[in-house]
């Protein structure tokens, strides 16, 4: 993931971006939180990889507010 590609999604009507992590998984989770998303939840043991199950990790990040977008596409959502 990178900001490039944020700024892009930013200009849709989507307004949330999430992103799932195996966990652990430090150097992913850093990445993510340098690009400011937060953590919204955790699933204990529901992934498998290499062989044994592992938590999964929700992180989130807001990509627009949806009063302001109207605003500014004069009143279109799409």
């Amino acid at each position: 993931m990178s900001q490039r590609l944020i700024d892009e999604l930013r200009k849709q009507p989507i307004q949330c971006l999430i992103v799932s992590i195996a966990l652990p998984n430090v150097s992913r989770v850093a990445l993510h939180e340098s690009l400011r998303h937060t953590k919204a939840g955790q699933f204990f043991e529901v992934g498998y990889k290499f062989g044994e199950f592992v938590d999964v990790g929700y992180w989130e990040l807001k990509l627009w507010n949806y009063l302001l977008f109207i605003s500014e596409n004069s009143g279109r959502l799409f």
